[in-house]
C-alpha cells in the first residue's frame, strides 16, 4: 500500500516502506517503549529480504514480482558458486589489491639526489623478489592471503640497506567480507541467459 502512494512533488507526503516508517505505522501506543517492535519489524523485512519474498531499493523494501525472484534466485546461485570457488576468489582478489596498489601509486614522481633524477616505481607481486633494472625503482608487493609480514620482513633485512626495493605488505583482513563483496559483484556483472546483465549492476 504504501507503494501506491505518489511521491511527485506537491503530493509526495514522505512516507516510505523504509524499516522505520513500516515500524511507525505499527506502534499502538505512543507512550511505551517500542524499540523491540522496531527491531523485529527490521529484522523480519531483512529476512523476508534475504528469502527474496521482498526487494531491497535503497532502504525501502517492495514486494519481489515472479520475474525478480527469478533474477534473484539466478544471482543467488551465481554467488554461491563463486563463493565456493577459490580458485576464482584468489584471482579476483588479486586483480583488485593490483589494481588499487596501481591507482594509489599512479602519478608518483620521485627525484633522487642532488642531480635530481628521475626515478620512477615498478610494482612487483611474484613470489620471488623483483629484478633491479636500469633507474626504476621496484615495489614489491605482497599480501597476507599468500604470503606472512615475517617473511616479507626477513627478505627485506636479507636484501640489506643498499637495496633499492620498496618492501609493501598487505595484510589480510576480513576475508568473509572480501569474498562476499567481490562474489556480489561478479554474480551482479555476469549476463543471464536470455536476459540480458543483471539488474543489480
Amino acid at each position: 500500500m504504501i507503494g501506491q502512494l505518489k511521491t511527485e512533488s506537491g503530493a509526495d507526503i514522505g512516507v516510505r516502506a523504509t524499516a522505520e516508517h513500516i515500524s511507525d505505522l505499527l506502534v499502538e501506543d505512543l507512550t511505551a517503549d517500542n524499540g523491540k517492535l522496531r527491531s523485529d519489524v527490521a529484522a523480519h523485512l531483512n529476512a523476508l529480504a534475504d528469502e527474496g519474498v521482498l526487494m531491497r531499493v535503497g532502504s525501502e523494501f517492495r514486494i519481489q514480482t515472479e520475474e525478480g525472484r527469478a533474477w534473484d534466485d539466478e544471482f543467488r546461485k551465481r554467488e554461491t558458486k563463486f563463493k565456493n570457488n577459490a580458485a576464482d576468489f584468489d584471482e579476483q582478489r588479486d586483480q583488485l589489491l593490483g589494481a588499487e596498489v596501481d591507482r594509489a601509486l599512479k602519478g608518483v614522481k620521485l627525484i633522487q639526489g642532488q642531480a635530481k633524477v628521475s626515478r620512477s616505481l615498478v610494482t612487483h607481486r611474484g613470489q620471488e623478489p623483483p629484478q633491479v633494472a636500469g633507474d626504476s625503482i621496484p615495489v614489491w608487493i605482497r599480501d597476507g592471503f599468500s604470503s606472512t609480514e615475517k617473511a616479507m620482513t626477513d627478505a627485506a633485512i636479507a636484501a640489506g640497506m643498499d637495496s633499492p626495493t620498496i618492501y609493501v605488505f598487505i595484510p589480510k583482513k576480513s576475508r568473509e567480507e572480501l569474498l562476499s563483496a567481490i562474489a556480489t559483484f561478479e554474480a551482479a556483472n555476469q549476463d543471464h541467459p536470455g536476459q540480458g546483465r543483471s539488474r543489480y549492476y
